[in-house]
């Protein structure tokens, strides 16, 4: 059953962008796109659908426009509008563009870089193959670039004409190409379609490429040409507020996981801004607390999850926990469950009831979206009891803009509100409709009232009004009393 504090939460959905992006300074000249010479890409050989990653030299010194964009584009021979542009960066003398999807065009591949919306003259290229062409491939079970660590094996497809003869695994450094361990690879039936899990050994944190290796025996097998990435960390958790956590108590175990432009200690300040865990804030122009009271320093009050009720009373109820990584993909621990999303479980930290929230800490010029997926107790259709055993909370990706990040804290209520809550949309876009659902978001008065008339019964502090147990807004009906069943 759904309990107050779940049903209760009808948070607002406000995530109105504040702030503005600050200038570069004056004496840090931008980078242009006639800067960037001739690149590389690494692995130089790949398969279709796989990732490389693009590096191109620049003059020292320089810094890219927080507007841009700055992204990678690789050239297609169709489809080009919807092709994705993965972001580039700076690193000290190169322009880094990591995971560059390369689609199913094969032959050689050019891939430019594009500096504030202009592409450059120079290039890198990457030449791709057919991936049946290979007596074997490996394809990671959920794409991108899985984070592995000792309770989160390597999960991956494992496709080919000659598939059932692969014993063995190469893997490959993703920085310079030298190889760091074979390794062996479970038997796979002609008639399966069951994902394999590689043990990758004891290798150091670091991003790797792995490909299938043919052979009788480790130093004969040849490699495949090609290969997928994958990122080790050591998997460590660090409590985001000292000794508030209980392992072993009844709670939610949110773990927060960084990516992006930031690192570990950095992203735990970040996290603490975005909590509300001292209540509501008042926030100045330059996004900070404001600690005097002079007329108009305050241009906004911050909301986190923890300075609104329920929540706020609810803390007892939560573990903040912070993965001590930075994530090379931000998705990589996503995770969700039927009967709306797919059967994909939340890593193994040894907690239960984990929900991972992502925190990507944009790029100057990357402007991605905030989003949740399914929980396992999603019931859209109306009230339905919930059983314990076997729920599951969803992941949640919040992609934070360095210039005012405290403006993210009410997305991240927005977010969790879906994938703690199962809580639906209460707005409308252009090109998406209302997402009418339980237990927030009635498509019509007859549906409101079989769903809330009996909350109308039930005393909580969040109720306003037995008499009118809902009201109008975009999804045409609302509950703004708490519900308890």
């Amino acid at each position: 059953m759904r309990s107050p504090v779940v049903a209760a939460i009808a948070l607002t959905l406000a995530g109105a962008v504040l702030g503005a992006a600050p200038a570069t300074a004056q004496t840090v000249p931008l980078l242009t796109a006639d800067d960037v010479g001739p690149g590389v890409c690494v692995p130089a050989v790949v398969l279709a659908g796989q990732l490389v990653d693009c590096t191109y030299p620049i003059p020292e010194g320089l810094a890219l426009d927080p507007w841009g964009p700055h992204h990678a584009d690789i050239d297609l021979r169709y489809d080009e509008d919807n092709d994705e542009h993965p972001p580039c960066f700076i690193r000290d003398d190169r322009l880094i563009c990591p995971g560059v999807f390369v689609y199913f065009n094969t032959g050689e591949r050019r891939v430019t870089p594009v500096i504030s919306g202009v592409a450059a003259v120079a290039f890198a290229t990457a030449r791709v193959l057919d991936s049946w062409s290979q007596p074997a491939s490996f394809n990671t079970e959920w794409g991108g670039e899985p984070y592995v660590f000792a309770a989160n094996p390597l999960t991956m497809w494992l496709d080919g004409p000659e598939r059932t003869r692969v014993r063995f695994a190469a893997i490959r450094s993703r920085d310079d190409g030298r190889l760091m361990a074979t390794v062996d690879v479970p038997e796979v039936a002609a008639d399966s379609f069951e994902t394999v899990a590689v043990d990758t050994g004891d290798l150091p944190s670091g991003r790797y490429v792995i490909t299938p290796c043919v052979g009788e025996s480790r130093l004969r097998c040849r490699e495949v040409s090609g290969g997928v990435g994958f990122q080790v960390g050591s998997g460590h958790l660090r409590e985001v507020i000292a000794g508030w956590n209980r392992a072993e108590a009844d709670r939610i175990n949110v773990v927060f996981a960084p990516s992006g432009n930031t690192d570990p200690e950095t992203a735990m300040r970040l996290i603490h801004s975005l909590l509300g865990w001292e209540g509501p804030l008042p926030i100045g122009a330059d996004d900070a607390v404001v600690s005097d009271s002079e007329p108009g320093a305050v241009w906004w009050v911050q909301y986190g999850p923890f300075a609104i009720e329920p929540l706020r009373s609810s803390r007892h109820a939560f573990n903040l926990w912070m993965l001590d990584d930075v994530l090379a993909h931000p998705r990589a621990l996503d995770h969700t469950a039927p009967p709306m999303g797919w059967d994909r479980p939340p890593p193994d930290f040894g907690l239960p009831d984990v929900a991972v929230t992502a925190i990507d800490v944009q790029y100057p010029g990357e402007y991605a979206r905030s989003e949740a997926l399914w929980p396992s107790f999603s019931t859209p259709d109306g009230p339905a009891p919930i059983e314990r055993e076997g729920l599951v909370f969803s992941s949640s990706y919040l992609a934070v803009f360095p210039s005012y990040p405290r403006a993210q804290s009410a997305t991240l209520t927005h977010e969790w509100g879906h994938a703690l809550f199962d809580l639906r949309d209460e707005y409308v876009e252009p090109e998406r409709g209302v997402t009418y659902g339980y237990p927030n978001c009635a498509p019509d008065e007859a549906t409101a009232t079989e769903w809330w008339v009996p909350c109308s019964a039930t005393s909580t502090p969040f109720s306003r009004s037995t008499s009118r147990c809902w009201r109008g807004t975009a999804c045409r009906w609302t509950p703004r009393c708490g519900i308890a069943s």
